[in-house]
């Protein structure tokens, strides 16, 4: 397993200076969003589809200065994955959006008909945007949707009030993994690391089970207006770095 960070709490520096500030901290890949909501991305899809050559270099140069591989990108629509393709990047990962189960699953074949294309992996979040944040609807979800794939976000579930153990059907279907400490109400979806009631240990211990060879990418997404608790994540990103170098050992 490989560790990786989300752009999103760097946001008050451009993105270039994103990578570089990760690399100090000691990461070597990125989890880049593209996305809708601007206070949490560095590239909007508005932005790629206005001018996609410029996104693209921002993008290529933020890589090639500061030496960090973008290993997976978290986008809103199905013609972002062109700009994934030619980035060289091939996990997509896409929310669950609509509540109902059958509409979902047939916005997600269409998804997979480009990805597979392209020869990419998608991945559908455990969100609460949609019915995927209910374990058993997402187990329902990929192991109807042949190819399709999971990423883990265990804060969204547990937040949500799905227990430890509703996840364990989810770990052979997992390509990726979003974690940061969480409480079991909405508005503690993220909290400081070792405050809340995230069992990482379960999270890696259910993983290994299944061979799981991955990213897991620490998902803290910086201040919110939402937060329980207000705190710096850069701190909290450390903290869950090292122990989850140590459980992964």
């Amino acid at each position: 397993m490989k560790l990786s960070c989300s752009t999103i709490p760097f946001q008050n520096m451009p993105l270039g200076s994103s990578f570089r500030r990760m690399k100090e901290l000691g990461f070597g890949i990125a989890d880049l969003p593209i996305y809708t909501y601007k206070e949490w991305c560095h590239v909007t899809p508005e932005g790629v589809r206005q001018d996609p050559a410029m996104a693209l270099a921002l993008i290529d140069t933020a890589v090639t200065t500061s030496g960090i591989e973008i290993g997976m990108i978290l986008t809103a629509t199905n013609a972002d994955s062109n700009q994934a393709v030619r980035l060289g990047v091939k996990m997509i990962t896409v929310n669950s959006w609509f509540k109902d189960e059958w509409v979902e699953r047939n916005r997600l074949k269409d998804f997979l008909i480009i990805t597979r294309e392209r020869g990419q992996v998608l991945c559908l979040e455990t969100h609460p945007l949609g019915p995927a944040v209910d374990p058993e609807v997402a187990h329902h979800l990929v192991s109807e949707t042949p190819g399709l794939r999971l990423t883990l976000d265990a804060a969204n579930m547990l937040s949500h009030g799905f227990a430890p153990v509703t996840w364990i059907p989810l770990f052979p279907y997992v390509s990726h993994v979003h974690i940061k400490d969480a409480g079991h109400t909405p508005d503690r979806r993220q909290v400081p690391w070792g405050t809340g009631e995230l069992d990482a240990a379960f999270i890696i211990n259910g993983l290994k089970r299944v061979k799981y060879d991955g990213i897991i990418s620490i998902d803290y997404t910086g201040p919110r207006s939402d937060d329980s608790i207000k705190f710096d994540p850069i701190p909290e990103i450390l903290k869950a770095k090292a122990d989850l170098e140590k459980l992964i050992a």
